[in-house]
């Protein structure tokens, strides 16, 4: 259980005069949101809101090429030395059925962007296990 404080806005482990008792989801939503760019404001109850703002076109396209970066250099990573024991002849049959999944992987994640929706909707890959 967690406290939320309409004076300070801030949020305690114990309660007060004047705590506002939040469940544990509701704390969660409101730390989860802010985190991602919502605001915490308080209602005219004295209650915690989330506060959404919506993202710009351009923000969005931001985000989405920066997760995109982050994907590829990871998939990148995990090619190389699969690619350098192929290269070698030295690949054994499963290292060469993992370099075929991150490679195909990898050209997914670079084609994110031509997805209906996008950047609004985006449904990213799942890396190969």
């Amino acid at each position: 259980m967690y406290y939320f404080d309409p004076r300070t806005s801030g949020f305690y482990l114990q309660t007060f005069e004047g705590a506002v008792a939040l469940t544990d989801e509701s704390y969660w939503v409101l730390i989860n949101g802010q985190s991602e760019g919502g605001v915490i404001t308080v209602d005219s109850d004295g209650k915690p809101r989330l506060d959404v703002q919506q993202k710009t076109q351009e923000e969005l396209l931001a985000q989405a090429a920066a997760k995109a970066d982050v994907l590829l250099a990871v998939a990148t990573t995990k090619i190389a030395p699969l690619q350098d024991a192929e290269d070698l002849d030295e690949a054994l049959p499963a290292e060469i059925e993992q370099l075929r999944k991150w490679k195909k992987y990898r050209v997914d994640i670079s084609r994110v962007s031509a997805q209906v929706g996008y950047p609004m909707e985006i449904e990213w890959p799942a890396p190969p296990a």
